[in-house]
């Protein structure tokens, strides 16, 4: 739910040419620490002896959690121009949402 915001806030600054806030910046940083909890619970489970159905659980927990760094990284790039920073942002939030819909399908 909160990468569906992130991602919704990214889209509204894209289109407004907005750049981001300290309550953006909050906004991401409870996605990263959903996902690290999810990650942490996830490595609790294997400790206890359970196994992901597939192999590759692990490569989309790494995608769900650095997505959002990397989208931020790459859009400190360009000119102070919020629009590519927010259109980083928001293709960030949306291949966090697909890599945790995945991470949900594999269990």
């Amino acid at each position: 739910m909160i990468a569906l915001f992130v991602s919704l806030d990214a889209f509204e600054r894209a289109l407004r040419r907005i750049p981001p806030t300290r309550t953006n910046r909050r906004l991401e940083l409870a996605l990263m620490l959903a996902v690290l909890a999810s990650v942490a619970a996830g490595l609790w489970l294997l400790v206890g002896g359970a196994r992901p159905r597939d192999g590759l659980h692990f490569v989309w927990a790494v995608i769900a959690f650095g997505a959002i760094p990397v989208a931020g990284s790459l859009g400190r790039r360009w000119d102070p121009d919020p629009r590519p920073r927010a259109i980083a942002t928001l293709v960030g939030g949306v291949v966090s949402i697909a890599a945790i819909l995945r991470l949900y399908g594999t269990g």
